[in-house]
């Protein structure tokens, strides 16, 4: 019926209740992937000239970007 199943997670111990009831749905709805997806706020970079901030910035958000990981989690089903 359905190719993928997303679920949205927020962190929270509260949204992870969901899952146990994931592989459920998706089996039923027959389901190849789910994929769980964390939503997280965004990162606000002003617009303004590019001498705003310096190159050692722009280093320490992507650093920090890498060291938080993928957002999504792809999970094949058998």
């Amino acid at each position: 019926m359905f190719k993928k199943v997303m679920v949205p997670l927020d962190g929270s111990k509260l949204a992870e209740f969901v899952i146990p009831y994931v592989k459920m749905i998706a089996d039923a709805c027959e389901a190849a992937q789910v994929v769980f997806t964390r939503v997280i706020e965004p990162i606000v970079i002003p617009a303004v000239s590019p001498e705003y901030f310096s190159a050692d910035v722009y280093t320490q958000m992507e650093a920090q970007a890498k060291q938080e990981g993928p957002h999504a989690l792809v999970v094949e089903l058998d």
